[in-house]
Formats: structure tokens, sequence, C-alpha cells
């Protein structure tokens, strides 16, 4: 199991699959299907966390539900960027869900560069 932490400031942490690294991930999915669960795992609850906290203000909140292809688009982030980390993926694909979706990229919640 993983648990690394990384700082991401003084008001935020990440913890679990989301503080490794993309080429940690793919060396650890690669043939292994409990560990892709437990990341992707990981990507759910964080975007779940997004999406709660939109709906306590704005009740705005984005679709989640193709799990397959949110699978395919972390893992594809990864190949493309293996030194980033898990969690800058997650908030990559949160970032691309929105802007599909047609909903505003409120900076309130979370920033990616």
């Amino acid at each position: 199991m993983v648990s690394n932490i990384a700082a991401l400031d003084e008001k935020h942490v990440i913890a679990g699959g989301g503080s490794i690294s993309c080429g940690k991930f793919i060396a650890d999915t690669k043939d292994d299907e409990f560990m892709s669960d437990f990341y992707f795992s990981w990507v759910q609850g964080f975007l779940s966390g997004l999406n709660f906290k939109y709906l306590e203000s704005t009740e705005i909140t984005t679709d989640l539900s193709d799990h397959e292809a949110l699978q395919l688009w972390i893992k594809n982030y990864c190949n493309d960027n293996p030194l980033d980390l898990y969690y800058i993926a997650a908030g990559k694909l949160w970032v691309e869900l929105r802007h599909r979706q047609g909903l505003s990229q409120d900076t309130t919640f979370i920033t990616i560069d």
C-alpha cells in the first residue's frame, strides 16, 4: 500500500495514491489489476471530494460516470508525463472534464498549471 505524503503548501496535503509519480503508477499497475483499482479508487475519491465542494457552493457538479474513460485518460496522461505526481494527473482530469462539460473552472477548489 502506498503511504507517501506530498505537501502542496501549508494548507494542503495529498496522501495515499495521489502522492506518487505517474511513472510509479504506470510501473505499479502494469499487469496488476488490484493496483489499478487501488489507484483509480484514489482518483474517484479525489474527484468526488471536489464534486462535494461544488455541490455545497454552486450545485453544479462534474459528471464522473464514465469510469472506463476516466481510467484510460489517467493512464494515457501518466504514460505521457511520468515525472508528474499522480494527483496532478487527477487534477488535470478534473479541469478537462469541467471544460468538456461546459462548466466553469473555479479556482477556489483546484488550480493545476
